[in-house]
């Protein structure tokens, strides 16, 4: 019974196609987490009580991102359940997750100063390089190195739609747009192996460290003229703080009209 309605909400999930296989595995995995953490209880036998003990657990054990992303898909599961008549009252219903506020927010890069950067990067293949880094970074905000880590045996089993970074004992799965998996994809290959020099290692961006990169990004910066101190870790402090303005249930859609904001002013464009 209890995977029945496991498997009957994410039937229904994926019918209204606004749902991604990745969530939907995602959904699977955060549901069948808490039911481990409720034993021999039912998911009908939840109550509020039971959900506030688990976030205590997951907070213990999770980043807040990953905390919040869990709740979220039972709170899903829930509305569910009470849609179909199953049970009469969510146990998560008074259960609100909020990100805690941070103090003293990081300097973020402006969009005009990224695409400011962009238009310096060049049309070569060294040039056409940096540009994928950078906006793959204003994409997914990751870290350089989860960037330059990429690997091509990785992408390419997954399409180059999405890849995994591991931060302690937690797996994130970073999803890509569809401009940005083309444009991975078009750079491994017709550009890569132009400029590398071990054309079998598996990383796609090999040739370049974390130090070469950051160089290079100062140096487009000073080609635009800007005079601030620009520097690649500001483009994940606008990622943060964008999501963090947010609330989640309007993260999607805000990270949907950051990217729209992004092409808009040309990032994106050949």
């Amino acid at each position: 019974m209890e995977f029945n309605l496991l498997e009957e909400f994410l039937k229904a999930s994926k019918e209204k196609q606004t749902v991604s296989e990745i969530s939907l595995n995602m959904y699977k995995r955060d549901i069948l987490d808490f039911k481990d953490f409720l034993g021999q209880k039912s998911y009908e036998e939840a109550n509020r009580d039971d959900v506030a003990k688990y976030i205590k657990f997951m907070e213990s054990k999770y980043v807040e991102n990953s905390v919040i992303r869990k709740v979220s898909s039972i709170k899903n599961f829930y509305k569910f359940l009470l849609k179909k008549g199953i049970i009469e009252e969510s146990p998560t219903e008074m259960i609100n997750m909020t990100r805690k506020e941070k103090k003293n927010v990081e300097k973020k890069i402006e969009l005009n100063e990224l695409k400011s950067i962009l238009d310096c990067c060049g049309d070569d293949e060294k040039g056409k390089r940096d540009r994928i880094i950078i906006e793959l970074l204003a994409e997914t905000g990751m870290q350089i190195t989860e960037i330059l880590n990429l690997k091509i045996s990785e992408m390419e089993e997954k399409d180059y739609r999405s890849f995994v970074i591991k931060t302690g004992n937690e797996y994130i799965i970073v999803e890509l747009s569809q401009d940005s998996s083309e444009k991975l994809k078009e750079y491994v290959k017709k550009y890569r192996n132009n400029i590398v020099k071990d054309s079998y290692d598996d990383k796609i961006f090999c040739d370049l460290s974390r130090q070469n990169f950051r160089a290079r990004f100062i140096r487009y910066a000073e080609k635009a003229g800007l005079d601030r101190g620009v520097l690649p870790h500001m483009i994940k402090n606008r990622c943060q703080y964008e999501r963090h303005e947010a609330p989640y249930e309007k993260k999607d859609e805000l990270l949907k009209k950051i990217r729209e904001e992004y092409f808009r002013i040309g990032i994106g464009d050949d």
